[in-house]
C-alpha cells in the first residue's frame, strides 16, 4: 500500500513541475490517462490518483469527452522546480532565459576567496545576470553573479547569444573541460542594496542566496555563481526517497 502511494505521488509531482517548467502549458490538454500508463508503466488506478490530486491542487480540470486540461502553472510565483540532478539544473535555463547585464574582470580578494570557494588572487570574469518572470510585465525573478576563469572571455559573448543554455555548458561545448559535480548552499538573507537594483525590489526584503560551485572531473571549479531571489518570487522542491536499508 505504501508503495503504491509513493507512486502516485512521484507521478503527480513529475506532471506538476512539467506544468511549472512550461511542457505543458496552460490552456493545453495532457496526455491521456491510457497514454501515461503506457508511458510510464503504471496502473491505472495510479494514475488517476495522480491526477486527482493535481485536480485537488488547482493545476488542472478534468472534463468528460474533452480531457484533461491544465489551468495553472503552479501556486508560486516566478522559478518552481526541483532539482535531482544535472539535468533538473539544465531545465532552469530553458524555463526562463537569462539576461546578461555586466561582464567584468574581478580579482578575487580573500574575502571573497571564502565566500565563493575560490584561490585568493587568481582573477575571474564576473558576469551579472537576470531571468525574467513569467510575464513581460513581471519584475525579474532572480539575479546571478557567475564567475568564470578569465582565459574563457569568449564564453561571455556566447552567454549573450543563447540566454537558454546554461554557463557549464557553453563551457563544455567550448573548451571540452566537462562539469562533473555541482554543490549548492542556500541560506536566507536580506536583499543587497546592489541585487535589489536590479531585481525591482526594495533592499532588505527577505531573500534566498544560493551559490553553486560547479566543478570539473579533478574537482576543480570550473564556475560559481551566485545568485539572490527575492523570497516572494521562487519556490524550491527536492524529492527524497527511502533506501533500503533505513
Amino acid at each position: 500500500m505504501a508503495k503504491k502511494e509513493l507512486l502516485w505521488v512521484q507521478l503527480a509531482r513529475d506532471l506538476a513541475y512539467a506544468i511549472a517548467t512550461g511542457r505543458y502549458p496552460v490552456g493545453t490538454l495532457l496526455p491521456k490517462e491510457l497514454d501515461i500508463c503506457r508511458k510510464t508503466g503504471l496502473s491505472r488506478h495510479t494514475v488517476r490518483a495522480a491526477l486527482d490530486h493535481l485536480q485537488r491542487t488547482g493545476l488542472i480540470k478534468r472534463t468528460p469527452h474533452v480531457g484533461t486540461e491544465v489551468v495553472a502553472r503552479g501556486a508560486a510565483r516566478g522559478f518552481a522546480y526541483r532539482l535531482q540532478s544535472f539535468s533538473d539544473v539544465d531545465m532552469i535555463g530553458h524555463s526562463h532565459a537569462r539576461e546578461v547585464c555586466q561582464a567584468i574582470h574581478v580579482k578575487v580578494d580573500k574575502e571573497k576567496a571564502q565566500e565563493l570557494g575560490l584561490p585568493a588572487g587568481t582573477s575571474w570574469i564576473r558576469l551579472t545576470n537576470i531571468r525574467a518572470g513569467d510575464k513581460p510585465e513581471d519584475p525579474p525573478v532572480v539575479c546571478t553573479q557567475v564567475f568564470i576563469p578569465e582565459v574563457w572571455e569568449d564564453v561571455v559573448a556566447a552567454a549573450t547569444r543563447e540566454p537558454e543554455t546554461l554557463i557549464a555548458t557553453l563551457i563544455n561545448r567550448m573548451h571540452g573541460v566537462v562539469c562533473s559535480e555541482v554543490k549548492q548552499d542556500v541560506s536566507a538573507v536580506a536583499m543587497p542594496v546592489d541585487q535589489a537594483a536590479w531585481l525591482q525590489c526594495k533592499p532588505g526584503v527577505p531573500a534566498l542566496k544560493i551559490r553553486r560551485v560547479y566543478l570539473d572531473e579533478s574537482g576543480k571549479p570550473l564556475e560559481v555563481s551566485v545568485s539572490w531571489h527575492p523570497g516572494d518570487r521562487y519556490s524550491f522542491s527536492i524529492s527524497l526517497q527511502q533506501n533500503a536499508a533505513d
